[in-house]
Parts: C-alpha cells; sequence; structure tokens
C-alpha cells in the first residue's frame, strides 16, 4: 500500500482547540487520507466502498473524551457500522448532510446493484457453459476448458472470496428466478436445476472463506 499523502492536511488543526467549529477547515483532506489509508474499507466489518456502502471517518478516542483529530485517532466506518458506534443516526449530525446527499447515496446503491445483477447474469451464462463443459467426456476441448475456468474460479476464491461470493450468489438468485421457464429436459443432458442451483456452491465456499480471513 502507497503510503498516504499528507499535503493539505495542516497539523495547525490536529487539536479540537485550535479552530472553530464542530470539523477542522482541513477535514476532507484528513478523510480522504484514512480512506487511503484503510484501503476504503470499513475497519469493523470489511466491506468496501466498492459495494455500495457510504464510508465514514470516526474519531476512536472521541474529542469530547480528549481526541485529537491526527490520523492515528481516525478510522474508516461504513454508515452502519458508524451508527452502531454512536448507537443513532450519525447522518444527522454532520455538518452538509441533506436530502441531496441521501439521493445521491440512492442514486449509488442502485448503481451498484446493477452492476451486480449484470455480472451475476454473465456469471451464470459462463457458470451454464463450464457445468456443461465439466460433464463431457474427459480430454475433450468442452472438458478442457470448464476445468481450466474452475481452477481459476478456485484462484478467484481465494484471493477475492468477498468479490465471488457476491457475484455468485446474485447468479444463484438468477438462476432461482429462471429455473421454472427452463427446459424441463435439461439443458445438453444436464438437469437445469444444477445448472441453474450449483452457482451457490462457489457463492458458499467463497462467503465461508471470506468470514474466515476477517
Amino acid at each position: 500500500m502507497s503510503p498516504v499523502r499528507t499535503e493539505k492536511i495542516n497539523s495547525t488543526y490536529d487539536e479540537q482547540g485550535s479552530y472553530d467549529g464542530r470539523y477542522p477547515p482541513d477535514w476532507e483532506a484528513r478523510k480522504k487520507a484514512v480512506h487511503r489509508n484503510n484501503d476504503y474499507t470499513c475497519q469493523d466489518c470489511g466491506i468496501k466502498a466498492d459495494d455500495g456502502k457510504m464510508l465514514n471517518v470516526h474519531h476512536i478516542k472521541h474529542l469530547s473524551d480528549g481526541g485529537s483529530n491526527r490520523l492515528s485517532n481516525l478510522t474508516t466506518l461504513c454508515i452502519d457500522c458508524h451508527n452502531n458506534r454512536h448507537d443513532h443516526d450519525i447522518r444527522r449530525d454532520r455538518d452538509g448532510y441533506s436530502s441531496m446527499t441521501s439521493i445521491w447515496d440512492l442514486f449509488k446503491r442502485f448503481v451498484q446493484l446493477f452492476k451486480s445483477v449484470v455480472g451475476g447474469l454473465f456469471i451464470l451464462v459462463i457458470h451454464e457453459y463450464v457445468i456443461i463443459g465439466v460433464t463431457q467426456p474427459i480430454g475433450s476441448t468442452s472438458w478442457l476448458i470448464g476445468g481450466g475456468y474452475l481452477v481459476l474460479l478456485a484462484v478467484g476464491i481465494l484471493l477475492c472470496p468477498d468479490k465471488i461470493a457476491v457475484l455468485y450468489t446474485t447468479a444463484g438468485v438468477i438462476g432461482v428466478v429462471v429455473l421454472p421457464y427452463a427446459p424441463a429436459r435439461g439443458i445438453n443432458g444436464v438437469s437445469t436445476g444444477v445448472v441453474f442451483l450449483s452457482p451457490f456452491v462457489p457463492a458458499l465456499l467463497a462467503g465461508m472463506w471470506w468470514h474466515q480471513r476477517r
């Protein structure tokens, strides 16, 4: 991870009494530095900004308890974990929070949902061909391609379990929706239930590995 850049941070504002108002003038720069340092990941639950959650910056030792605005006293939390730390809706306490902020958050969640659905549909199509491929005669081109994909999938589970879990869970859910409309006789000799429900298997494995790593 690259070192955190602090060129816009004024150390004068490290202590609360050195400025007027709730947040120091360089608060946005401090937020960005903390997010970069924490890899844009909630330090409580492990969710990332890419997952559609709004990230906040939290004072580890509260200012009211003598804490400071130094980067060492700041950490990244998602909005839900931040609320849990404060036992109320922290967004209502933040300067500049407005209905437009809420609308923008909803829009980002919608975009993330759309990306997940498209990604899940793409994965489901690939998974269908892979399952059909590995049921072909051993050594055939289809069998080799399907087997190669499963090897890559195993590597993906080891390296990016969170993304694999989300994508394959979405693919499985889409499979459940599509299953009633699939050919009853199966697809190329493979049961439609196996084709459309098997994405839950890598999703479960990835989820278990993700939980184990945290």
